[in-house]
């Protein structure tokens, strides 16, 4: 098992140490089990090239875009950005989880990670949305062009 933290390989470093590599909390952490899966969290903004970089290691490419709350990236990133194959989550809205899991063989060559945090757990407010939203892009990815959620009426406004 190889785990990396904020930047830093440590292959006997258990995965709940991940706190403990730096004085600060981390901005990432990245972990490979002996069957080749990858897990990866994100801590903080600023650990975004890093995060991409440790996938990297690991033979993923990635593509990672932090948002604020309650904003996502405007359609048309990339062709079948709908497209989910059948071990990614659909984007998980207020889940509590941060760690997601990419299984050994899942991305072919030329497929990109598409990882869109909208909204950190810093800036986590009451009735704020906050979500992880994982894709796979079998070619280039554009811009993430920010626009706002489109809000369903609740029960209670309708």
């Amino acid at each position: 098992m190889t785990t990396h933290c904020a930047g830093r390989k440590n292959a006997s470093m258990p995965s709940w140490a991940l706190g403990s590599c730096t004085s600060a909390w981390p901005a990432y952490a990245v972990e490979e089990n002996s069957a080749g899966d990858v897990s990866f969290s994100l801590f903080r903004p600023e650990g975004t090239i890093e995060l991409e970089s440790a996938l990297a290691d690991h033979g993923i490419t990635a593509d990672i875009t932090v948002l604020p709350a309650d904003t996502m990236c405007a359609p048309g990133r990339f062709p079948g950005e709908r497209d989910w194959p059948h071990w990614l989550p659909v984007p998980d809205a207020g889940g509590g989880d941060t760690t997601q899991l990419v299984p050994a063989g899942s991305l072919q060559d030329g497929q990109t990670l598409v990882v869109v945090y909208m909204g950190t757990l810093e800036d986590r407010q009451p009735g704020a949305t906050a979500a992880t939203s994982l894709a796979i892009a079998d070619g280039p990815v554009g811009d993430c062009v920010p626009i706002e959620v489109p809000m369903t009426p609740s029960v209670e406004q309708a």
